[in-house]
């Protein structure tokens, strides 16, 4: 049922930020709805800007002192009737350094653009993600990118988990087969915009069915604050540019029999990536049970999480480091393995690889 439940909200959730499938940010977390969804929110992605702002007014506007005259020397002075048609033209090299970043992103986008129209989604992907500039990463949280296996093995590489996963058209997963549990498939309802509403999921062993159906509540600047999917909720708050800094769980609703509401606060550096996630399970959120901490490269992206836990549950704060997870990529920025070291006695490490991706497109509504 939890398990139900997390795919149906992280489902609502990717297509209210449409953020990119960002895959590139897998960990822990990502069990737990809303995660996922909320570091997309908050990715580094910069606004792009048109290629009419970025061209300077100084260049746009060709004056007589522009004009290259060939030396008296080297030329002769044509006719006066002549004269126009003869002035120096630069040669072709020369306009091309002259290119603004912005022109290079509009051809990405454009590329991009017309990609898609051929039905390319995966090039598309490919042509922003190495086109590297504002316009192109801002286009990419339109793009949804799944893998379709993911296999972990131990330190004896002996294989602990096996799954492989289909998706329908829009990118939601409808079944998923599990070599070390039970097979499942999901079916939705969506509303008019193509969000799911309505997710039920079969137990492709027992034949167990269970259903469910999300209501939303957005606030005046469209921010989702509110999901219920039968008795559990879970609630967000925002900070002035539009980044989740808590959030409110109902873990009673999950049927475990603990009435305390779990909190989840956030952090963020100056480019809106979460640099600090801290869980408080049986407490207000002043107190802290665990905390995570997230390190990037220049370029924005994910390359390891610390873990740490307090050892006095509720209490004053006793932490010990327990857990470090790295993300390795490709070189579309992929998502292909993750190393997760547990820092226990002995030291365990477990290495989960993702292969097979498929690509989606769905621009914002």
């Amino acid at each position: 049922m939890k398990k139900l439940i997390v795919l149906l909200l992280s489902a609502l959730l990717v297509l209210t930020s449409c953020g990119g499938g960002d895959v590139s940010e897998l960990s822990q977390d990502t069990v737990s709805y809303g995660e996922q969804s909320e570091v997309s929110e908050s990715e580094e992605v910069s606004k792009g800007v048109s290629a009419e702002e970025s061209v300077p007014e100084e260049e746009s506007e060709v004056s007589a002192e522009d004009t290259t005259v060939p030396e008296e020397s080297e030329v002769s002075v044509p006719d006066e009737t002549s004269k126009e048609s003869e002035e120096y033209i630069p040669e072709e090299t020369s306009k091309e350094s002259d290119v603004s970043e912005s022109e290079k992103t509009d051809a990405a986008v454009d590329q991009a653009l017309k990609l898609i129209e051929e039905g390319k989604i995966k090039e598309s992907y490919e042509v922003l993600y190495k086109s590297g500039t504002d316009a192109a990463k801002e286009m990419l949280k339109d793009f949804v990118v799944v893998y379709r296996k993911c296999e972990t093995y131990d330190d004896f590489s002996e294989l602990q988990s096996y799954d492989e996963y289909s998706y329908d058209e829009n990118g939601f997963l409808i079944y998923e087969y599990s070599k070390t549990w039970h097979s499942v498939e999901y079916t939705y309802v969506n509303d008019e915009n193509g969000n799911p509403i309505v997710c039920t999921q079969k137990d492709c062993e027992t034949g167990d069915v269970e259903t469910y159906e999300a209501v939303n509540t957005y606030d005046i600047n469209g921010h989702l604050i509110k999901i219920a999917v039968g008795n559990h909720i879970e609630e967000y708050e925002y900070d002035t540019y539009g980044n989740v800094i808590l959030k409110r769980t109902n873990r009673d609703s999950m049927g475990i029999g603990r009435p305390d509401t779990e909190y989840y606060k956030y952090e963020y550096n100056a480019l809106g990536d979460i640099v600090k996630k801290y869980y408080s399970f049986i407490s207000e959120p002043e107190t802290v049970d665990y905390y995570e901490e997230h390190f990037y490269d220049n370029e924005g992206v994910l390359m390891k999480t610390e873990y740490y836990q307090n050892l006095a549950f509720g209490q004053a704060d006793n932490f010990v480091h327990i857990e470090t997870v790295t993300y390795h990529y490709d070189e579309n920025g992929l998502l292909i393995k993750t190393i997760d070291t547990y820092l226990g006695n002995p030291t365990e490490t477990m290495t989960t690889t993702y292969s097979d991706y498929l690509f989606f497109y769905r621009p914002q509504k």
